[in-house]
């Protein structure tokens, strides 16, 4: 979406309702300004006249708010966000902060975005599909802006000693199959990093000589 000069004198010649139901601005410059209804309504500007200095930042304003909250609509639609991961997103796109602010707020209000929901879809398709521990699950929810209070919240919820027992096996014949070497304290340090309790590491590695730690 092209950036649009919107300046005092601006004049706009047509307004278009779209099938989106957003409402598009044919300035006599020829450019097209997009807002949301709710936005066009808010503004009461004239048509066919130029607008003054205060109009126009007024819709200059609008409009930027309206790029902003698109951009971020479009992002959602492709995936999940933490509020945190969204706001670093946009913050690259746009130099705006109130309007990102404004926009997140919103989109919070609206349901569109929610830490929780991020955060429990994270660790369902983490579970679902790689063999880490609970603590790097923890770390990675809070490197995404989830409280570590939501995230141990959450993590709760898995909180089975078979099932973090099991990924750890997993995890240690993935290891083994790629280096026939690895002793012991070697293979307590990778589940280590891979988020493993040392309750769990020890019972994965009960066929093995325990490392000295």
């Amino acid at each position: 979406m092209a950036v649009t000069t919107i300046e005092a004198g601006v004049i706009v010649e047509q307004i278009r309702m779209l099938p989106s139901g957003e409402i598009a601005l044919e300035l006599r410059s020829g450019a097209t300004v997009r807002l949301d209804w709710e936005a066009w309504s808010a503004l009461d500007l004239p048509t066919a006249v130029a607008l003054d200095a205060e109009q126009a930042q007024a819709l200059a304003v609008a409009e930027g708010r309206f790029r902003v909250r698109s951009k971020a609509l479009e992002l959602l639609a492709n995936r999940e966000h933490s509020s945190w991961e969204l706001r670093q997103k946009l913050r690259q796109r746009f130099q705006d902060p109130k309007a990102i602010d404004e926009c997140l707020v919103l989109l919070e209000e609206r349901g569109y975005l929610s830490d929780e929901r991020f955060a429990q879809r994270f660790l369902e398709s983490r579970i679902a599909n790689r063999d880490h521990g609970p603590y790097r699950l923890l770390a990675e929810l809070q490197q995404r802006g989830i409280s570590r209070e939501l995230a141990e919240s959450l993590l709760h919820e898995y909180d089975s000693p078979h099932l973090w027992l099991e990924k750890a096996e997993r995890a240690k014949e993935r290891i083994l199959r790629r280096s026939k070497t690895v002793n012991p304290q070697s293979l307590w340090s990778k589940l280590h990093q891979q988020g493993f309790s040392g309750a769990t590491i020890s019972a994965a590695l009960r066929d093995l000589p325990q490392p000295e730690l």
